[in-house]
């Protein structure tokens, strides 16, 4: 009995706290009234099916009809007539009941004296609330469908069902329809006053919603520019949506682009239908005049040609027919921009030419009017010039602003026109960057680097040649980005005392900061200070100190010097207006200093502030990063993460930790960090399903072997799967691209240190021989004697030192991890200290030192209270054989845990374990987790170890 258009999308989209609030409704088997409101095509049909779909309960489902809008009972009869099939016939007097009530509602006498019609009527809706109600019985659902459209009579059964008890009643509706004349409108007003009415409120979907729902139809993941441009058409109205992948088929980026569908453009004509002719032509204007800037109210009086009281009056009923609202005092917009799509188009080419010279002149007399209107009327009147100067004082006007999308937008409108033009390129390739366009972004400062040096003006090629640089940095294209360092420092040689001199010198000292040269950055950075201060230019001299000091975080003794220059130098860009560089450094200090936690957050609260000030979005997942739309995740996920508190990880990942992230390469590394973030939480099945929506092809930097950091997740994720053979090849796999990129460039381990660290930590616990575990840590290299213990320097030392303990080197591994335990690490890893603490623990457990191991205990414990996951269950294990290590009792196993300890210790997998007892993969890996906590081992070879000592290996 389900109803309405299900939606080309197999899965519901953006509506997971909505469905989970009616189910947890439902559930309580109480009586309760729900009204689930939204626009035409935001999806209240779907939400009502997914709830029916899955509840075990009894309901029954009506809904109000348009077409038959007076008719008596209409939504009554609709309910009825879909009961035939699925009434309770246990007596056979349900069906007679039925019946009986169907045909007296269809065959209600429309001449009976209006006393006597007032009493059949109320007859009537009593026995249809009631039958309905005994259908459904204590703890069913009652659903109509389109409240909006209701007759009077089914109105009234509605409100007596909203009284009954026991019963949950749903009605859907659209606001926007609930008027006076709709007989629901007083119908609902009555129920509120008498009862509590539940409102369910669905919005349109957010450009991420937009991007889940587009890759559910269509399987392919859209690109960024593609969601942005698709919500800006449709709004996120998901109906609007599918309708338009519908049309376009595989081919999903013309989606935002191609001819409306016939039924879409249709659905407009028909609101149309009705209004007089002169407010067609000012919603026509409206139309035209509608793009990236908002209407100007008083050109849309001028151009349409009518009286400011006719335009006034025509606006007023365009409003009443729910076509434009009025956003803020004497701005009118449409209210989905399709309509405003279909209504220009209907109009000749020399229709829209007119209107938008007409626009034109009149903002540039004006002399006051946005960038934008002015670049989209000149671009529809078919004057370049003005294209092009409106698109260069817009974009720098939009970047100053933060505003970095419609900068890019701007640019790239100016740059049809003028694809040469220095200007418009640099605003380009810099918008696109901050944005996290990064593929774009490279196109852009490739062309403008090759028409700097068209110009033959080594001044023009400094700021392309900083751009490509960091582009390519950003992409992983390190090759490229040594190659762009490396000219710039020849046309430092070339230059002579000036602003684009100081700018490349701190260009430089930035690259080498980037690539971990922390001595030769420092020595750069010192160079591009004093000549910016000898050129008075401050941004270039504060760029040169953040520089600096993130050098100095990585050099040993300057850790403390470094990052009290960072916040000094963050506080002076901050009150300067220089938001990109506070935000850089704030990200910094608060990634590599030594503090709380809790100062860290401050910190990165500090940089987010400062990074959706100069909408900076770009997001590295480690040092060295902004945020501005992802500032909220930068923020929740970092200080969460180093704190220990699982839950706001979570949260911050929310149903889609790809987000706005996937349609460019770099950002894969913020993904990777995410999926790592799951494993070490144990939702593997999660971590999963991103990595194969990320896609075996999808890799960090330039075409080549696949990025060790991909094969260290891999290699986690296998191991937690307990697929040894899978995740012993790709640590070999990572092991020879980390030694091959460490020759050439020694930083390369530290970059990856994280996911070392838990590959590691999997794979001991999965028991993963120790020398293909020293292959791995072997290959990043020693450190050296200058290296600041940053938290990445923190978590080799517990990859070295988890793999020293599985080879046995006891004291080999104590010296990994004390070096790990250091007030440097504690504010970027809680939960990494935690895994030193335990470890430590463990070998002085293994050595008879028990006072100390259980202080080691002591300090991991508050560090992991928030955390779940593998950590955890370490901690467990260590309190166990602590306790069984100060007593003689020896663990108790059931009988079956008995059976799987022989199978481990014989090399079985868990998949072949659950092969050897008929059981399933999951459960063989319960068993596996409980028996390594009951024994207090830290993974599989120490439950081998146990099982030969107790005589069943």
């Amino acid at each position: 009995m389900q109803l309405g258009r299900r939606g080309l999308s197999p899965v519901m989209v953006g509506r997971r706290a909505h469905l989970q609030r009616l189910r947890e409704l439902t559930e309580r088997g109480e009586s309760a009234v729900v009204l689930v409101v939204g626009e035409a095509g935001v999806g209240k049909t779907r939400l009502t099916q997914e709830l029916l779909g899955a509840t075990p309960r009894r309901y029954v489902v009506g809904q109000s009809d348009l077409s038959a809008f007076g008719r008596s009972f209409d939504a009554i009869l609709d309910l009825l007539d879909r009961l035939d099939a699925t009434a309770d016939a246990a007596t056979g007097q349900v069906p007679d009941r039925l019946g009986a009530l169907r045909s007296e509602l269809a065959q209600l006498d429309p001449e009976l004296p209006a006393q006597a019609a007032r009493r059949r009527i109320d007859g009537l809706v009593e026995r249809a609330a009631d039958l309905i109600v005994s259908l459904v019985g204590d703890g069913g659902i009652v659903v109509f469908e389109d409240l909006h459209w209701m007759d009077a009579e089914s109105c009234a059964v509605f409100e007596r069902i909203g009284h009954a008890s026991g019963v949950v009643l749903v009605g859907t509706a659209r606001p926007d329809s609930l008027t006076h004349r709709a007989p629901a409108a007083e119908m609902l007003l009555r129920l509120e006053r008498r009862r509590d009415v539940e409102h369910v409120t669905l919005d349109r979907l957010s450009e991420t919603e937009l991007a889940q729902l587009v890759t559910a139809v269509s399987g392919v993941r859209p690109a960024r520019p593609v969601v942005e441009a698709l919500h800006a058409r449709t709004g996120g109205n998901p109906y609007v949506v599918e309708e338009l992948l519908r049309a376009v088929g595989d081919d999903v980026s013309a989606a935002a682009t191609a001819p409306l569908p016939w039924n879409l453009a249709e659905l407009v004509r028909l609101r149309l239908t009705g209004l007089d002719e002169r407010t067609r032509q000012v919603a026509a204007v409206l139309a035209v005049l509608s793009g990236r800037s908002e209407p100007d109210f008083d050109v849309l009086v001028a151009v349409s040609g009518h009286s400011e009281a006719d335009v006034v009056e025509s606006l007023r009923r365009l409003v009443a027919a729910d076509l434009v609202e009025e956003t803020s005092p004497d701005v009118f917009v449409f209210r989905h921009a399709l309509t405003a799509e279909c209504i220009a188009g209907e109009l000749l080419s020399r229709e829209r030419r007119r209107v938008h010279r007409d626009a034109l002149e009149l903002l540039t007399a004006r002399g006051d009017a946005d960038p934008a209107a002015l670049a989209v009327h000149a671009a529809g009147a078919g004057d370049t010039d003005a294209v092009v100067d409106a698109a260069r004082r817009g974009a720098v006007e939009y970047r100053q602003r933060g505003v970095c999308r419609r900068a890019l937008w701007i640019a790239e409108l100016g740059l049809e026109s003028a694809p040469e033009d220095l200007v418009l390129l640099a605003e380009a390739a810099t918008a696109a960057w901050m944005s996290v366009r990064l593929d774009d972004a490279a196109d852009h400062a490739a062309r403008w680097l090759a028409a700097a040096r068209r110009s033959e003006r080594p001044e023009d090629a400094v700021a392309a040649l900083v751009s490509a640089a960091r582009i390519a940095h950003d992409l992983g294209d390190r090759e490229t980005s040594r190659r762009r360092r490396e000219e710039l420092c020849e046309l430092v040689a070339q230059l002579g005392p000036s602003e684009e001199r100081a700018r490349a010198v701190a260009a430089v000292a930035q690259l080498l900061m980037l690539d971990h040269r922390a001595v030769e950055a420092v020595a750069w950075a010192d160079r591009a200070a004093g000549e910016a201060a000898a050129v008075g230019l401050d941004e270039a001299r504060l760029a040169a100190l953040v520089e600096k000091g993130s050098a100095m975080l990585d050099i040993a003794g300057m850790e403390a010097q470094g990052a009290e220059l960072l916040r000094c130098t963050g506080d002076e860009a901050s009150a300067a207006g220089h938001h990109v560089l506070a935000a850089r450094a704030f990200n910094n200090v608060a990634s590599l200093a030594d503090h709380s936690p809790q100062r860290a957050r401050a910190f990165v609260e500090r940089m987010a502030a400062s990074a959706r000030t100069a909408g900076f979005d770009l997001l590295e997942g480690g040092g060295d990063a902004g945020s501005g739309g992802a500032a909220h995740h930068h923020v929740v996920l970092f200080a969460s993460a180093a704190e220990g508190d699982a839950e706001a990880v979570l949260d911050a990942l929310g149903d889609d930790p790809l987000g706005d992230q996937s349609s460019s390469r770099a950002p894969t590394k913020t993904i990777l960090h995410r999926v790592r973030l799951l494993i070490d939480l144990g939702d593997v099945e999660r971590a999963d399903a991103i990595l194969d929506e990320l896609g075996a092809d999808r890799v960090l930097g330039a075409p080549g072997p696949v990025d060790p950091g991909r094969r260290l997740v891999d290699a986690a994720l296998a191991a937690a799967h307990q697929d040894l053979r899978a995740a012993r090849d790709h640590l070999g796999a990572a092991a020879s691209e980390l030694a091959r990129r460490s020759a050439a460039d020694p930083a390369t381990g530290h970059r990856h240190a994280q996911g070392i660290e838990l590959a590691v930590l999997c794979a001991v616990r999965a028991g993963v021989e120790a020398q293909e575990l020293r292959r791995l840590v072997d290959a990043v290299g020693e450190p050296t004697a200058s290296t600041s213990r940053s938290s990445r320097m923190a978590a080799l030392d517990v990859a070295r030192g988890l793999v020293a303990e599985a080879e046995g080197s006891t004291d080999e591994a104590l010296g990994w991890f004390e070096a790990a335990i250091g007030p440097i690490t504690v504010s970027r890893g809680g939960p990494l200290v935690a895994t030193a603490h335990v470890a430590s623990a463990r070998c002085r457990i293994a050595t008879g030192r028990l006072e100390e191991a259980a202080g080691h205990l002591d300090a991991a414990t508050p560090l992991l209270e928030r955390w779940r996951g593998v950590r955890v269950h370490q901690l467990a294990a260590a309190r166990r054989r602590l306790e069984r290590a100060t007593s003689d009792d020896g663990p108790a196993l059931t009988r079956r845990e008995h059976e799987v300890v022989a199978l481990v210790a014989a090399g079985m997998t868990n998949v072949e374990i659950a092969e050897k007892l008929y059981i399933s993969r999951k459960t063989a890996g319960v068993h596996v987790s409980n028996i390594l906590a009951k024994l207090g081992v830290a993974n599989r070879s120490e439950v081998a170890a146990w099982a030969v000592r107790n005589g069943l290996g």
